[in-house]
């Protein structure tokens, strides 16, 4: 049989959780901490998921896996230091697929993010007309 622990904790903002764990030992707001911290952990994966899928491994060994699952999560460290740094209200995803379409265009990054089109219209001396 099963023994587990059921832990009620209620956060600064007034919510309450309840959690199931097997550890006898910890105090309730260590066990709530790791929950927390596992589900940061669990957004960045569903981020990585949704931004950067990896469809298929370019090597077949543990180490060239590894090292496109490295990359991957550099690129998002790179991406959120750059959309901080852009400060600006784009979705993370918009940013993605924008940068994504853009990886070989010669424009100024950080601009580019702040305003996609100014800066694609300076690189490129050209305006866009939206009118038929």
């Amino acid at each position: 049989r099963l023994k587990l622990r059921r832990i009620i904790f209620r956060a600064e903002d007034g919510k309450i959780y309840t959690f199931l764990t097997n550890n006898f030992t910890l105090q309730p707001n260590q066990i709530a901490t790791i929950y927390k911290n596992r589900w940061m952990i669990e957004l960045l994966f569903k981020q990585i998921k949704q931004n950067f899928p990896l469809r298929y491994f370019w090597g077949e060994s543990s180490n060239a896996i590894k090292t496109q699952i490295y990359c991957v999560l550099m690129a998002q460290l790179l991406m959120v230091v750059i959309r901080k740094k852009a400060t600006t209200k784009k979705s993370f995803s918009n940013m993605i697929t924008v940068i994504r379409l853009h990886l070989m265009s010669y424009v100024e990054l950080l601009y580019f993010i702040k305003d996609t089109y100014k800066a694609w219209r300076k690189a490129n001396g050209q305006s866009i007309n939206f009118s038929p």
